[in-house]
């Protein structure tokens, strides 16, 4: 059995973070690789898009789900699959916008390199590097899976919190039913009852 260590060690996201929130940089979509549960922190503060994410069925990209692999920053634990699905999401990258990838793990480098990637920036002391394709068109928005329609989401926006607010109204406002207390008569055996002992 092997033990992988899936949450990396704290290090700097500030600089990725400030990369894709100047320049119009988020015109186009990103990827990290190697950061983590650090994925989300950088995509909670940037403006640009991902294709990648923490809510694993939520991602509906065929590069993600033929494969069956999780997060892609964490391809190379997921095995064969995970680095075939990160290696189809560099085939791929002009259909969907993505320009740019961080690297926190050495270990994708030659893939991106082979994949026709080439190092731009370093951030952290060594500890990011940021690479980048030329030839990338901006991120369009993609039609992917089905969409709900409009009244489904006004629904889940006020539905949850309505019934909240209707139940706390309900336990405020309602009067409380009074309580009667009514002696209760047990019942009495007319004859004594002896206990023997078990022979």
């Amino acid at each position: 059995m092997n033990w992988s260590h899936l949450n990396t060690p704290q290090f700097d996201v500030d600089p990725v973070i400030d990369f894709l929130n100047r320049d119009n940089h988020s015109q186009f979509r990103y990827l990290t690789l190697g950061f983590g549960s650090l994925m989300s922190r950088v995509s909670t503060y940037a403006n640009a898009g991902s294709v990648d994410g923490e809510y694993n069925s939520a991602r509906m990209l065929p590069e993600m789900t033929t494969y069956g692999a999780a997060q892609l920053t964490n391809a190379k634990y997921y095995g064969a699959n995970g680095m075939e699905s990160l290696r189809a999401m560099l085939q791929h990258a002009n259909q969907y916008g993505l320009k740019y990838i961080f690297v926190h793990d050495m270990y994708y480098e030659p893939l991106l390199a082979f994949a026709g990637w080439r190092r731009s920036e370093v951030y952290d002391d060594g500890a990011v590097t940021l690479w980048s394709k030329d030839d990338v068109p901006p991120a369009k928005p993609m039609e992917v899976g089905f969409m709900p329609p409009p009244w489904q989401g006004i629904m889940w926006g006020i539905f949850p919190i309505g019934s909240s607010i209707l139940a706390v109204l309900a336990v405020v406002l309602l009067p409380d039913r009074k309580r009667i207390a009514e002696p209760v008569e047990l019942p009495v055996s007319p004859e004594p009852v002896y206990l023997g002992e078990a022979k």
